[in-house]
């Protein structure tokens, strides 16, 4: 049984990562068929691609390279996903990064930035692009993040 019935289209961040990995292969054993993965290595969406296409060969998965922290290159991915797939259904915001495991004393100030930009600029970019996809379509699709 599948719970998505082949309907839909998954966006996934951080898709080349081992928990994006997981994500991507529970949708495709859902019944999900067109996933989008999002994420800064390409190899990592290489691998994730692969593990989904081998476990359910009709997958369409489109492996979109990017730093989801740059406007520019976030508008442009989610354009090739709709150029693609027409529409998102189903949003996963998984993309993140830790600091350095440093006390606070030593941590750096770049460090510090570089986490916020992509954990929470980023993050909120791809929400925006999410969102405004979602609402020319119906029904309504929800969002999901997590952390």
């Amino acid at each position: 049984m599948t719970i998505f019935g082949n309907q839909g289209v998954a966006l996934i961040t951080g898709a080349g990562g081992a928990l994006g990995r997981a994500i991507a292969l529970q949708f495709a054993r859902d019944g999900v068929r067109r996933i989008a993965g999002l994420d800064l290595s390409q190899d990592g969406l290489a691998a994730t691609a692969e593990a989904v296409k081998s476990e359910v060969p009709e997958i369409e998965f489109l492996p979109v390279t990017v730093d989801i922290s740059d406007e520019k290159q976030i508008a442009d991915a989610f354009r090739q996903v709709v150029d693609k797939f027409s529409r998102i259904d189903y949003a996963i915001n998984n993309a993140a990064i830790a600091s350095p495991f440093v006390t606070t004393g030593d941590a750096e100030v770049q460090d510090f930035d570089r986490v916020q930009r992509i954990n929470l600029k980023g993050t909120w970019l791809c929400e925006r692009e999410e969102l405004r996809q979602m609402m020319k379509q119906e029904p309504l699709p929800q969002t999901g993040e997590s952390s």
